[in-house]
């Protein structure tokens, strides 16, 4: 699935609706059979914020050990590496923003590399959902969903 909002906070807010639908659809769904995996620490911050705001309670991943709660895990596409989850859902592939461009200056053959090691990270990120896989972006989705992108279903508020 593709979820398309108009920032970052509202796609969150898709993500947060979402996730209310599958859990009622879905039985034996809770919180904590789900994941939000972000590229930067920062948006994984961001993401936390804004599910407190509507009322949910987080772990980082970083801190999760593998024992079973009720709490929705967030954090980066390095830090899922090695987990499994029902639901991931991967915020900010955003045109732009995903993934992120060159530093002024930066030697063309590190930033290769570097965007080499972001997809990796991505296609990761992936194949952590057991169940479903959620995508989701700002206005327009970043130009590596463009093969993938016939098979998403989008959705748009």
């Amino acid at each position: 699935e593709l979820l398309v909002g108009a920032s970052f906070d509202e796609e969150i807010d898709l993500i947060v609706a979402r996730a209310k639908e599958l859990l009622a659809s879905e039985p034996g769904l809770g919180l904590g059979d789900l994941v939000i995996c972000c590229a930067t620490n920062q948006q994984a911050k961001a993401a936390t914020a804004r599910l407190r705001v509507h009322g949910l309670e987080t772990q980082e991943l970083g801190k999760y050990d593998g024992t079973a709660n009720g709490l929705v895990k967030v954090g980066t596409h390095h830090r899922v590496k090695g987990l499994e989850f029902k639901v991931v859902f991967l915020p900010g592939l955003s045109d732009g923003g995903y993934p992120r461009s060159p530093t002024p200056g930066m030697d063309p053959k590190e930033y290769a590399e570097q965007l080499n090691l972001s997809m990796s990270a991505l296609f990761v990120a992936m194949t952590r959902a057991r169940d479903r896989l959620v995508l989701s972006c700002a206005e327009h989705p970043s130009a590596v969903l463009e093969p993938i992108i016939g098979r998403l279903h989008c959705q748009t508020p």
